[in-house]
């Protein structure tokens, strides 16, 4: 993952990375400060408007967590854009949707 575009919203960088560290998925490494689901290293994700995915040959992208664990607290309407931003990348990467 490469920094593309910083997020610059302090209380959402809070909000994700505060998801990421309580390892609510069970993926996340806090030695190596990694994600298993994505490979990236979640400080710095947490805190991206968009960015590179070289997993997906440099593809930009919006950042989101690819497991839906970021929308879980946000409103209805909220958490229904995050489940279409990570519905479209996967889609595009022929792997199952998520409900």
């Amino acid at each position: 993952m490469l920094l593309h575009e910083e997020l610059n919203d302090d209380k959402e960088f809070a909000r994700r990375w505060d998801i990421c560290k309580s390892n609510v998925c069970g993926v996340y490494d806090e030695q190596k400060d990694r994600c298993g689901g994505c490979g990236c290293y979640m400080e710095i994700k947490s805190n991206m408007k968009k960015h590179i995915n070289v997993k997906a040959f440099g593809r930009v992208e919006i950042t989101h967590c690819p497991l839906a664990y970021w929308g879980g607290d946000l409103g209805e309407e909220e958490r229904k854009q995050e489940l279409e931003i990570i519905n479209y990348y996967r889609k595009v990467d022929g792997k199952d949707l998520l409900t």
